[in-house]
C-alpha cells in the first residue's frame, strides 16, 4: 500500500474519542510509567429496581441536586411575584418609607443599590434621608425601579437570544460535519508533538501502512475496514476493533498503532470505520458493524468462525465501545428470536462472525445518563451523541444497550436468562478513574445492570492516574492498559491461563 503523506500523518489521536479536549502527551509519559490496575468483579445485587418507573442509572445525588434547583427556581418566581405586584403603583404620592422598605426587603434592592451607588451604605443613607422628607423621593425611586425593571428583562432576553445563538452554532457544527472536519484536522495536526514525543513510532506507522489492506464492505467511502494480518501462517485469533469518536468523528487509520501489540502476540487485526455522525446515526452505525462482520466472515472464514487459540475478540473505545455493546445486545436478542421461532432464522445466518470475548475502553453505555453529564459541561448541543442517539429522551434510553437488555431479561424466565448467559462472550470493561469525559462510574453501573440481568461474564478493571483517551494510548505506545487487558485476554472464562 502506498504511504500518502494524509496516512503518514497520524500515530495518533489527540483527543479522537473524546469530542471536547486534548490529551496533554507529558501527562500521557507520565501517565505510562503506571503499571498497575486493579480488578473488581461484581457479584449480583439482590436489590430490587423497578425498571418502569426509576432508572437505575439516576443517581441520588442526581435526584438532591435537580430537586433543590427546583425549590430555588419557585422561590425566585415567588420573589418576582411579590416584588411586581408591590410596584404597581398608581399616583407618586405613595408614601416613600413603603418603598424603602419594599424595596430593601427583596434580593433586588442589593443589586439596585450596588448598580447606582457602588456601595450599600451610601444607598442606605440616601432612602433613608428621603423618606422621612417629602413625596417627590417615592416618585423618583418608583421611576428608577421602572427602568431598572425594563434593564432586567431587556437583560434576560439578550441572554435568551446569546443561549438560542449559541445552540444554534452548536447545532451547526454539529449537524454539517464541520465539527467531524475539525476534530479530525485537529488530531492530523497534533501529530507531530506525538512523532516528537515518541520518535520510535514513526518507523512502526510507516511499517503498519504498508502492510494494510483496506476491505470495503459498503458502498460509502466510510464503510470500509483496515486489515492486518500477522506473520504467522495461523493466527491466533482476530481483534475486531471499533473506533471512538464521539458518534461524529474519527477514522481507522488513527487507529493504526493499535495493531502493533495484537501482531506481536500473533492476532489478526481488523479496524472498523463506519459512518460516523451526520452520514449516520447510531442505527446506521450497528449495521455498518454488522455488515462489516459479515465481509470479513466471507473473505476470512478460518479467521471469524472455527474456534483458535484467543477467538475473535471484539474491542471498541469509548463511543465506539458503546456501539459494539449495542451490536452484542441486538445479536442476543436476535438469537432469543430464533430459538422461540426458528422460521425467523436468517438465510445468512451462517456468516455470522463469531465472538468470544468483548472489550470496552472508557465508554457510556447508558447514554440518558451521559447526556445529563454532558449538560452540565455545557456540550450537549455540540456532541453528535444527542442528534445520533435518537433527539430525545426516551431514545436516549432506547439506544442504552445494557439498561436495554436489563430491562428485557427482567421480564423474561431464568431459562431465558441462562440461554443469554451462555451466548454472551466474556467481557472486560475497563476505565481510567481520572477520566473526566466519560465517568469511570458509568462502568460500575453497567457491570451492575449485567450481573442483576444474570450475565456472570463481565469483569472490571480500573485503572489508576489515567484518562479517557489514555486507555487506547496505552495500548498503542504500551502503558497499564495495554498489561491489564493482555493479562485478561490470555486467561479463560475460569481465570486459568490459555
Amino acid at each position: 500500500m502506498t504511504c500518502s503523506f494524509s496516512s503518514l500523518c497520524l500515530f495518533f489521536v489527540l483527543g479522537v474519542g473524546q469530542v471536547h479536549g486534548f490529551v496533554n502527551v507529558p501527562q500521557v509519559r507520565t501517565s505510562l510509567l503506571q503499571s498497575t490496575s486493579t480488578s473488581v468483579t461484581y457479584e449480583p445485587s439482590f436489590v430490587l429496581v423497578d425498571s418502569a418507573t426509576r432508572n437505575p442509572f439516576e443517581s441520588d445525588h442526581a435526584k438532591e441536586k435537580k430537586r433543590k434547583e427546583e425549590e430555588i427556581a419557585a422561590e425566585n418566581d415567588e420573589k418576582k411575584t411579590s416584588l411586581t405586584n408591590d410596584l404597581q403603583f398608581s399616583s407618586p404620592s405613595t408614601d416613600a418609607a413603603a418603598v424603602v422598605t419594599t424595596i430593601s426587603g427583596t434580593e433586588s434592592s442589593s443589586f439596585l443599590e450596588e448598580l447606582f451607588f457602588n456601595t450599600n451604605g451610601v444607598a442606605k443613607s440616601f432612602l433613608n434621608n428621603n423618606a422621612s422628607s417629602n413625596n417627590n423621593a417615592a416618585a423618583m425611586w418608583l421611576w428608577w425601579i421602572r427602568r431598572m425593571r425594563m434593564y432586567l428583562q431587556s437583560e434576560r432576553a439578550r441572554q435568551r437570544v446569546q443561549a438560542s445563538l449559541r445552540v444554534s452554532l452548536h447545532n451547526f457544527l454539529r449537524d454539517s460535519g464541520a465539527l467531524r472536519g475539525i476534530m479530525d484536522f485537529l488530531v492530523t495536526i497534533g501529530t507531530p508533538a506525538l512523532a516528537m514525543e515518541y520518535p520510535e513510532i514513526v518507523p512502526r506507522f510507516l511499517q503498519l501502512s504498508r502492510e494494510c489492506t483496506r476491505i470495503s464492505y459498503g458502498s460509502h467511502s466510510m464503510q470500509g475496514v483496515d486489515m492486518f494480518l500477522p506473520e504467522e501462517i495461523s493466527p491466533r485469533g482476530l481483534l475486531f476493533f471499533v473506533h471512538g469518536g464521539a458518534w461524529g468523528s474519527g477514522q481507522p487509520w488513527m487507529y493504526r498503532l493499535l495493531a502493533q501489540p495484537f501482531l506481536e502476540k500473533g492476532m489478526a487485526v481488523a479496524v472498523v470505520g463506519y459512518r460516523t455522525f451526520p452520514c449516520g446515526d447510531i442505527r446506521d452505525q450497528v449495521n455498518d458493524l454488522e455488515a462489516a462482520a459479515k465481509e470479513l466472515t466471507r473473505r476470512y472464514p478460518s479467521l471469524c468462525k472455527d474456534t483458535s487459540d484467543l477467538g475473535v475478540c471484539a474491542a471498541g473505545h469509548s463511543s465506539g465501545a458503546h456501539i459494539l455493546m449495542q451490536f452484542l445486545v441486538n445479536r442476543l436478542q436476535r438469537k432469543l428470536a430464533q430459538r422461540d421461532n426458528p422460521s425467523n432464522m436468517a438465510d445468512d445466518a451462517e456468516e455470522e462472525m463469531r465472538m468470544d470475548a468483548l472489550i470496552g475502553l472508557s465508554a457510556p453505555y447508558e447514554i440518558a445518563s451521559h447526556y445529563e453529564f454532558e449538560s452540565l459541561r455545557g456540550l450537549e448541543e455540540l456532541s453528535p451523541m444527542k442528534a445520533a442517539c435518537g433527539n430525545n429522551k426516551e431514545r436516549l434510553s432506547e439506544y442504552s444497550p445494557v439498561l436495554q437488555l436489563f430491562n428485557d431479561l427482567s421480564r423474561r424466565s431464568g431459562t431465558d436468562k441462562a440461554f443469554v448467559n451462555e451466548h454472551c462472550p466474556r467481557i472486560a470493561m475497563v476505565h481510567g478513574v481520572h477520566d473526566d469525559t466519560v465517568p469511570y462510574t458509568s462502568t460500575r453501573q453497567a457491570a451492575k445492570l449485567l450481573n442483576l440481568a444474570g450475565i456472570n461474564k463481565c469483569d472490571e478493571l480500573y485503572l489508576s492516574e489515567t484518562g479517557h483517551s489514555e486507555t487506547v494510548f496505552h495500548i498503542m505506545l504500551g502503558g497499564k492498559t495495554k498489561d491489564a487487558v493482555f493479562s485478561w485476554l490470555e486467561k479463560d472464562g475460569t481465570g486459568s491461563n490459555k
